[in-house]
């Protein structure tokens, strides 16, 4: 017998059968099917009611330890939910651009004494023969700057300090910086334009339109017409600046002088690395005597996280602290998870009837699982909101420590939700997935009998080692905090090999550029002002200043051998150099005023003279070579080393010290000034009086020295901060643990302790009794977490030149924190089970 067309209906939609050669029984068994389906459907949506009700039964009835479990489960979230947002921002960077994942900055690695060093400065007419050679290359801008020099004027207010780039003229076509006013195509056409952003246009403008209006360049001597009014750069932009100027070439360009950066915007299937070797040889086929030995292109998108270029220095090495307040982020969730899984296990027993008796009327491990797994999440969830609500609170506390400007709004941020519902899962998960496997093993004879259940010697200590681990991972972060903070003390009060109390630096303009010796002779008038030099030495400091090549081209010495190819950087000073940052002369002498030969004679430091393989310095002949813009003939500077300096540290303790070379030659410089502590704003007005009788309408654009050396170490500050943040959360979570532990533990064991105080057990004695476990278990988790905390340690301070050993005092102070901690969370409950009434104790069911 045979059917006919049928319509069937399956979750809401129509399916057409045609059963003209399908026989009843088989149509019949088909339908069956749908129907036993459609029971599993609802049977497992009752289950599910079952488990959820069950659960909350379970929540109702232990109020203290589900309290102790959201809460810690909660703080958990928050610290992932914050790395979770602050990663994010880190691995945004400079991913905004159209053209991202096809744009490079070229970097060059160089030859030089103490071996090659990666650089961004390349030769000028690299960029246009790149582009006329290679057909790969879209597109190339080169990059001058930052410079932060410029003296700009309107209507006779004067501006210091914006951030200056000079870009090709196609630069807004590469980079993606959104136009309010005026065309990325031609905004940078004409020869003296400028783009500016947002915030200079507030500055400068207030609410006038910018477009069409004159910007005067002191130092240029001429006006520039605003062409352009982009979006304020976001702050996840390794190229920060306030405005652009259109690069010009200069008469005499050459390959030889390097003082320009590259980026490049790559056609679709180009090999980057093919590319660079391409480019090397372009190199050495204009400038055979070149020290760029290889080129690589670096992805911008990875410039932030994973350039260890000095000139990003702001921002090298994050990959580092990603990875770092990572692990910390996790350790802590992990600390949170363990706490619902020992609370879990440790009230197996109370459980264990239960499970019985489900599996004996018919539930199997399976469901027993579901039901466990049920449970886990469902307080995942209830302390999810909680978390939300502390990330509200943290977040503008974790903005000011990180230095970003985060933001948490689930409606503008939709992609965050699913990793909170990630968050969710992978945390009900990892704090279920043990108490749902063990305590659905257990057998219904013996748990209804009460018999020895098999497993739970393993599973106490299971619970030993979680405690262990708990605390091993709390007392890393403590030793990592203790760590880092005694780095940054370090750091702090390391002796520099100069003095930076009470200096003020700024770059000269005006009077104080063309008419120096002059002004400086006014200038220390002031009774307050004790000394005020011309150098290099604070202008090099100054990160980031790096796009330019070494300025000595060639150098020899008395004595040199052959192999050596020591150059050392030269700093240019005046007469009043050391005495200004009290350096020590070791040998010789200092420069002269009264003799005129010291205009090219040279002081070495002491890492100078042990790298050219001097013995005895002082007298030796040297001469060098300068390098400039120009083709002509480049002039040798002959001289004698009249002295030597103590070493001084002329860039942050992330690097060691470079040889260098002090000479009187007129190099790009900073003034600085140093002053007498009282009086400190009156002797900065006065010198502010000065400058402004230079240049009307400017502010001085003053920098405390101190300050400037403490912005090397900005990010570490920040870290720290972080990490003792952290740190404390850990073991606020322990804590919270071990609490309910130990409060789980003293209820089971009351009719021990009621009979023990009735036998005549003494009131220490029987808290010695409860604490004593514990700390056997502090002190384990000690000896495991001293040698990774030592390996983690000793690998961030790899990323510092000069660095303290983590001694063994920071590691046992970390422990003897954690165990007084420990103590203190034991204690109080070890003494308030001592002093209950045994009589009270032994009716206790």
């Amino acid at each position: 017998m045979y059917a006919g067309e049928h319509k069937l209906f399956k979750n809401g939609q129509v399916y057409y059968y045609e059963w003209r050669n399908t026989s009843i029984e088989e149509y019949g068994i088909y339908l069956a099917s749908m129907i036993l389906e459609k029971v599993k459907l609802i049977w497992d949506f009752n289950m599910f009611k079952n488990y959820l009700k069950t659960a909350l039964r379970n929540i109702k009835k232990h109020k203290g330890y589900t309290f102790i479990n959201i809460c810690g489960l909660a703080v958990g979230m928050t610290c992932c939910i914050l790395m979770l947002l602050w990663v994010q921002n880190e691995l945004s960077y400079d991913r905004f651009h159209e053209h991202a994942h096809n744009l490079y900055r070229v970097v060059f690695e160089k030859r030089t004494a103490q071996g090659t060093t990666e650089d961004l400065s390349g030769p000028v007419p690299l960029g246009p023969a790149m582009k006329a050679e290679f057909p790969e290359i879209a597109d190339f801008t080169t990059c001058m700057g930052p410079y932060t020099g410029n003296n700009l004027l309107y209507n006779g207010k004067g501006f210091m300090n914006d951030i200056c780039y000079n870009m090709d003229p196609h630069f807004f076509e590469i980079f993606s910086f959104p136009f309010i006013k005026g065309s990325s195509k031609t905004a940078l056409n004409e020869p003296y334009s400028i783009v500016i952003t947002e915030k200079m246009a507030r500055k400068y403008f207030g609410d006038e339109d910018p477009l069409g209006k004159f910007i005067y360049d002191e130092e240029a001597q001429r006006d520039y017409k605003v062409t352009g009014l982009i979006e304020n750069i976001p702050q996840n932009s390794h190229l920060q600046f306030d405005c652009i100027y259109p690069r010009r070439a200069q008469r005499g360009e050459n390959w030889s002088r390097y003082i320009a950066g590259y980026y490049v915007l790559l056609k679709e299937k180009t090999s980057s690395d093919e590319l660079s070797l391409k480019i090397v040889d372009l190199v050495k086929k204009h400038h055979p005597e070149t020290s760029i030995e290889s080129v690589y292109l670096q992805p911008i998108t990875n410039i932030h996280l994973y350039s260890d270029i000095e000139a990003d220095v702001e921002g090298r090495r994050n990959i580092t602290y990603v990875y770092l307040l990572s692990v910390t982020a996790l350790i802590i969730f992990l600390i949170a998870c363990i706490n619902y899984m020992n609370l879990s296990t440790a009230r197996f027993t109370l459980r264990a009837k239960e499970i019985g008796i489900r599996k004996v009327s018919g539930a199997c491990r399976k469901n027993i699982i579901e039901q466990f797994f049920c449970e886990s999440i469902l307080l995942s969830s209830l302390a999810l909101p909680i978390a939300l609500i502390l990330t509200e609170f943290a977040l503008p506390v974790f903005n000011n420590l990180s230095g970003k400007q985060l933001t948490f709004n689930i409606l503008k941020n939709i992609y965050i939700v699913p990793e909170l519902f990630i968050i969710i899962l992978i945390t009900g998960v990892i704090a279920g997935s043990y108490p749902a496997l063990f305590l659905s093993s257990f057998q219904p004879v013996q748990v209804i009998k009460e018999a020895n259940i098999r497993g739970i010697r393993s599973n106490i200590l299971l619970r030993r080692l979680l405690i262990i681990m708990q605390f091993s991972l709390t007392i890393i972060l403590f030793i990592g905090t203790a760590v880092i903070h005694n780095q940054l003390n370090f750091i702090r009060n390391r002796n520099l090999g100069f003095d930076r109390n009470n200096i003020i630096t700024f770059e000269p303009a005006g009077d104080f550029y063309w008419n120096y010796q002059r002004v400086k002779h006014e200038v220390l008038q002031h009774p307050d002002i004790i000394n005020v030099t011309k150098s290099s030495f604070t202008e090099n400091s100054n990160l980031p200043r790096h796009m330019y090549e070494n300025p000595i081209k060639e150098i020899t010495w008395e004595g040199k051998n052959p192999g050596n190819e020591t150059v050392p950087y030269p700093t240019s000073v005046d007469y009043d150099f050391l005495r200004t940052f009290n350096i020590p002369l070791l040998e010789g002498r200092f420069f002269s005023k009264d003799l005129a030969t010291d205009s090219s004679n040279v002081i070495l430091n002491e890492t100078a003279v042990k790298a050219m393989g001097l013995t005895s310095p002082i007298g030796k002949r040297i001469s060098f070579k300068l390098r400039t813009l120009s083709s002509s003939e480049i002039p040798t500077h002959n001289g004698l080393i009249i002295g030597v300096v103590k070493d001084f540290h002329q860039r942050s303790l992330h690097s060691k010290i470079q040889p260098i070379i002090l000479t009187l030659l007129d190099l790009p410089s900073d003034l600085t000034v140093k002053v007498k502590t009282e009086n400190m704003s009156e002797t900065i007005s006065f010198m502010n009086k000065k400058w402004q009788e230079s240049l009307p309408g400017f502010e001085l654009p003053y920098k405390f020295l101190d300050e400037t050396i403490d912005n090397f170490y900005k990010a570490d500050e920040r870290i720290f901060s972080i990490f003792t943040y952290f740190s404390f959360l850990a073991i606020f979570i322990a804590c919270l643990g071990l609490f309910g532990m130990v409060s789980f533990m003293a209820e089971r064991r009351t009719k021990e302790i009621g009979i023990r105080k009735v036998l005549g057990a003494s009131l220490l004695g029987i808290i010695s009794l409860q604490v004593t476990e514990f700390i056997k278990w502090i002190l384990l988790a000690n000896v495991i977490a001293w040698p990774a905390a030592y390996f983690a340690m000793n690998r961030w301070l790899q990323n510092f030149a000069y660095r303290v050993n983590p001694s063994v005092f920071v590691f046992m102070l970390a422990g003897f924190i954690t165990l007084i901690i420990a103590l203190i969370t034991v204690s109080y409950q070890a003494v308030k089970v001592a002093h209950a009434n045994p009589v009270e104790s032994l009716r206790y069911e």
